[in-house]
C-alpha cells in the first residue's frame, strides 16, 4: 500500500520521513496508519483530483 510519512517512522530497519511517499507492505502499511505516522496516498489521491492545463499565469511579468 502507498502511504505518505508524516513522522519519523522505521520499518525493517529503513527510516522514512515526513513527507516521504513509500509503498510498505498491507500489514506495515495499517499499522502506520493507526499509530498515526502516515496516511494512505491511494485514499488521498482519489480525493484530489488533479487537472493540467496548458495555461500559464504571466501576471506578474513586467
Amino acid at each position: 500500500m502507498k502511504v505518505i510519512i508524516e513522522k519519523n517512522f522505521e520499518h525493517k530497519g529503513k527510516t522514512y520521513e515526513p513527507g516521504q511517499t513509500v509503498a510498505l507492505p498491507e500489514k506495515a502499511a495499517q499499522q502506520a496508519i493507526e499509530k498515526g505516522v502516515a496516511k494512505n496516498a491511494e485514499k488521498i489521491e482519489d480525493e484530489i483530483e488533479i487537472k493540467t492545463g496548458n495555461e500559464v499565469d504571466n501576471s506578474s511579468e513586467g
